[in-house]
């Protein structure tokens, strides 16, 4: 059955990339630890207790188990990703800043003149502040309806789609670390970044001179610049979503704004947000060709583990093509 095969593929994924982002991190000298031990080994137990679910338990407590499951993937999958960054940007040498800007003038994009613009109105930056901090609401509110609705398998077609994203985004900042627009353009004005950046600029920094030497897995922050991940999340809810008639438009309109607000709030290159979304497109495309090997699709694998057919919350329509 597809969706058993996906979840394997997810666990054996998370536990790879984190054995991969702790060995790295290892060779740079720095201690990985958890500030809430207790906390996590309450996730790590509810989720084995998921994992090592029956087909014949009774359809409510799948249903809570795959919700229990898919969480804790999604907050693995985002803590590996993150250590790996750590482990890729301590591990490279100079900086594409000077690259980015070229191309986003080859573009006709000013991000300078984008953020002056922004500053200018303060009601552009609450909306960017809120729009972009969004991206830790929708897949608390997709996942869940996905799994309630009876599309537990959308839910975790979902969830690779984004694992592959967040392991195709750290291969490509490997390539192509940046410090950001804010210090490539504002370096002299601090004080208007906000706490977030001055926080990453650090850790990059850091990273670097290797005087790092221990981060809390839970404390990481988000340091990647090209690709945007921001901008690959965003295309990943708005797809998740789709097949939820009730949440297309919400979930259409926070993640386009979370889009736009990703360069003048988030600090992002106009070119960083083409190639999330160019690099969400690619993962989808991946989990398609993925699923067509594992002889997904069909009504049979879809229905194998008892669970009834899903109604149709959509009004008729199904999930975006990923071919």
């Amino acid at each position: 059955m597809v969706v058993e095969q996906t979840r394997r593929m997810l666990w054996a994924g998370v536990l790879a990339c984190t054995a991969v982002a702790w060995l790295g991190c290892w060779r740079l000298g720095i201690g990985v630890g958890l500030s809430s031990a207790p906390i996590a080994l309450s996730m790590i137990s509810l989720a084995g207790l998921a994992y090592l679910r029956k087909p014949t338990w009774a359809l409510w407590v799948r249903r809570l188990l795959d919700l229990l499951e898919l969480l804790f993937l999604l907050a693995a999958v985002g803590y590996s990703g993150a250590l790996l960054s750590y482990a890729a940007m301590g591990s490279t040498s100079g900086y594409t800043d000077d690259l980015l800007v070229r191309l986003d003038a080859m573009l006709g994009f000013d991000w300078l003149k984008i953020r002056l613009a922004a500053e200018q109105h303060g009601w552009m930056m609450e909306l960017g502040r809120a729009a972009y901090a969004s991206f830790f609401l929708s897949p608390l509110i997709l996942l869940p309806a996905l799994v309630l609705t009876g599309r537990s398998s959308d839910a975790y077609r979902f969830l690779l789609a984004y694992a592959l994203a967040v392991l195709l985004t750290n291969l490509l900042f490997a390539a192509f670390p940046a410090e950001s627009a804010f210090q490539h353009f504002m370096p002299d004005r601090r004080h208007a970044w906000g706490d977030g950046p001055l926080r990453y600029l650090e850790a990059i920094h850091q990273l670097r001179a290797g005087t790092m030497a221990h981060v809390h897995i839970d404390r990481l922050q988000g340091i990647v610049t090209f690709p945007s991940f921001h901008a690959s999340a965003a295309f990943l809810f708005i797809w998740g979503a789709w097949p939820l008639r009730p949440l297309r438009a919400p979930m259409f309109a926070i993640n386009s704004a979370m889009l736009v607000s990703a360069t003048f709030f988030g600090g992002h290159y106009v070119v960083d947000i083409l190639g999330g979304v160019a690099l969400a497109w690619f993962s989808i495309q991946l989990v398609a060709i993925i699923e067509r090997r594992i002889g997904a699709a069909t009504p049979a694998a879809s229905l194998a583990d008892g669970e009834s057919a899903p109604a149709d919350v959509s009004g008729g329509a199904t999930a975006p093509a990923v071919r």
